[in-house]
């Protein structure tokens, strides 16, 4: 209710009610730096919380053996254009994986002191299984307690402090990320609500830093860029493992890679679907899928559960753009541009839910025609919000320009 009666006194400000609350100082004008922020510090400020959004916050999967370093910054490079189209589906990769990662860490904790670090551990990748020093598989939590219950493999005795020390990262970097998101967050909330008003680029920069925020949380026990899994020997003695053909590791990769081939945009649209809805993970597989997250589902009612509250994310998202419905645009065309590309995305993630529970019922085929072509439009509206956001500031408002009175009496606030 609160986001409801904030979205509408923006909206709908034209009606000038008299203020609930006095309006918080306003610079009256940029006559000395310390009344007054400059083109490259406003810049500069957004592009580096997005930077944090969206390179700094993705926590991948350990990547496979083969995998070069440049390999490696192509796949964040990736994760970073994904998390600019469509940050709601990274939040909801992270919400999966801490659900599975928290069932891992209950399933062990009693009799082996696991925590969800662990769990998540397990997840991404953390254990390989070795043979007379050949990688044979990298471990699935399934994979994991067959071997350990068929005792092919002893469980790992491995503390969370061992965990922590293989990640690139530590809780202070993240409280760190996460207390410079929330400050630039507070700050254009301010300017959002009291004036004067923040520029688009700051709207939709405030939209992603509210995403972010959620996805550290739940990414926080996830250790970050660890680049190698623990291996675990074969115990002697133990029943053989089963030698498993290329052809034979999943048709999942087989129909990947066909898809590739056949289309770029079939690319891209697969890559967001497998983030949407993670990647499975086949016996014999040397590394784990990019958007694996252990099989969240375990029923109907999951599936249902969660895919209740996807829409609803995405659905806030793309609402929040409508804070600069009113704002001051180069022309009346990204004006007009702007508000119509907000709807869209604010509406899209209900015709898709619509989609899933009344249209997949009458027929399969409509329902992915529907579905590709909401998607589609769907990214498109957000790449040209983006676009928009980055073209208004060829001319911005004066009033951009403006702090709020009390920055000079804290450092950094702008």
């Amino acid at each position: 209710m609160l986001f409801i009666a904030l979205l509408s006194s923006i909206v709908f400000e034209n009606a000038r009610a008299a203020p609930i609350s006095p309006p918080v100082e306003v610079s009256p004008s940029c006559t000395t730096l310390s009344q007054c922020r400059t083109f490259e510090s406003i810049v500069y400020s957004c592009v580096a919380t997005l930077a944090a959004c969206t390179w700094v916050s993705v926590h991948p999967n350990i990547p496979g053996p083969e995998a070069s370093s440049f390999l490696i910054f192509l796949f964040r490079l990736k994760y970073m254009i994904m998390a600019l189209i469509a940050p709601e589906l990274l939040l909801t990769w992270a919400i999966r994986q801490w659900i599975v990662a928290g069932r891992i860490a209950d399933k062990y904790h009693e009799h082996h002191g696991w925590t969800r670090t662990h769990g998540f551990f397990l997840l991404m990748g953390g254990f390989a299984l070795i043979q007379d020093g050949e990688l044979v598989e990298t471990l699935s939590p399934d994979r994991f307690e067959t071997f350990i219950s068929d005792g092919t493999i002893t469980f790992p005795t491995i503390s969370k402090d061992h965990i922590e020390d293989m990640s690139k990262g530590d809780p202070f970097s993240k409280a760190t990320a996460i207390i410079t998101m929330t400050w630039f967050t507070v700050k254009c909330f301010i300017r959002m609500v009291y004036k004067p008003q923040p520029t688009e680029l700051e709207v939709m920069t405030f939209c992603f830093t509210l995403l972010s925020i959620a996805t550290y949380v739940f990414w926080w026990s996830k250790p970050l860029h660890v680049r190698y899994p623990i291996f675990l020997a074969k115990e002697p003695g133990s029943p053989s493992l089963p030698y498993i053909a290329e052809e034979e590791l999943g048709s999942w990769g087989v129909m990947k890679a066909l898809v590739w081939i056949s289309s770029a945009m079939m690319i891209v649209w697969g890559e967001f679907m497998d983030m949407a809805s993670g990647e499975p993970m086949a016996n014999g597989d040397k590394r784990v899928p990019q958007y694996y997250d252990g099989g969240v589902y375990t029923s109907y009612d999951d599936w249902a559960s969660l895919w209740h509250r996807v829409p609803a994310i995405a659905v806030a998202f793309g609402a929040l753009h409508c804070f600069a419905w009113n704002y001051h645009f180069p022309t009346t065309v990204e004006q007009t541009l702007w508000r119509a590309s907000s709807i869209i995305s604010t509406a899209t993630p209900i015709l898709v839910w619509l989609n899933f529970y009344f249209i997949e019922r009458w027929s399969e085929t409509l329902h992915s025609v529907v579905f590709f072509l909401l998607t589609l439009g769907y990214g498109g509206t957000r790449l040209l919000l983006l676009g928009i956001a980055f073209s208004s500031l060829r001319s911005l408002s004066p009033e951009a320009y403006q702090t709020i009175g009390w920055s000079t009496y804290a450092p950094n606030i702008q």
